[in-house]
């Protein structure tokens, strides 16, 4: 189940499934977002979800976890701990997890962006399927270019909501291609836009602009590099 979703969330949407007779009622959630936080979590097991995947997430990690909800065997949810944790979820295929707290002060270059990247990645998050893979590659620079596109008329306007959504968007997608330093910086951008979105906060910190743009020029750098790839 998918967290952010038009009309209907999916916080929501578990809701009213778990509100049904069985077996419908009762079928296995599992949640699949970004969002990596503990007020995250708790929240996905509030709603009636089962478990918990942080997205980009392996098809064979998504399976076994499926498989054992099926059959009994998965371990039960306690409050304030989720069943899988992202870094759990992660460890096969990612280099070590950047958290927003551990993020190093430095920002990202684009240069430095460039060298992560990882498109091998893509071959394990499609199980060796080329055709698949080349297309979440093209996935990546379309969605990725909307990001750079929007996110920076949105922050003029200080459209804190779009600004949350759009980076919250991009992040699962630099994870997949290994850029989790640079996904640390759209997660600070997504939380803080979050909190001035709800009024937990009252104005964006002295830094906010600088780490968007870091986050915008070394995303446009991928992009044009991606491209140029391809085109040779």
């Amino acid at each position: 189940m998918d967290i952010q979703m038009p009309v209907l969330d999916g916080l929501e949407a578990t809701r009213a499934i778990r509100s049904l007779a069985p077996p419908t009622g009762t079928l296995p959630i599992l949640a699949l977002t970004a969002a990596t936080g503990t007020e995250e979590r708790d929240a996905v097991f509030a709603a009636g979800m089962d478990d918990y995947l942080g997205k980009p997430f392996v098809p064979e990690h998504l399976l076994a976890r499926l498989r054992a909800h099926l059959m009994g065997t998965a371990p039960p949810v306690t409050p304030g701990r989720s069943g899988v944790s992202t870094s759990e979820n992660r460890t096969a295929i990612h280099h070590p997890t950047v958290t927003t707290d551990a993020a190093p002060k430095a920002l990202p270059t684009p240069s430095q962006t460039l060298a992560a990247l990882d498109l091998d990645l893509l071959q394990v998050h499609t199980m060796g399927d080329e055709a698949f893979a080349q297309h979440l590659l093209e996935t990546f620079i379309v969605q990725t270019d909307r990001v750079v596109a929007a996110v920076g008329a949105a922050h003029e306007a200080t459209d804190w909501e779009t600004v949350r959504l759009l980076t919250h968007k991009v992040r699962p997608s630099l994870r997949m291609v290994g850029l989790d330093r640079l996904e640390a910086v759209a997660h600070g951008l997504d939380e803080e836009a979050d909190a001035l979105m709800r009024g937990a906060q009252a104005h964006p910190s002295p830094d906010f602009g600088t780490r968007l743009d870091a986050l915008v020029e070394c995303s446009r750098a991928v992009c044009t590099h991606l491209r140029e790839a391809e085109a040779a």
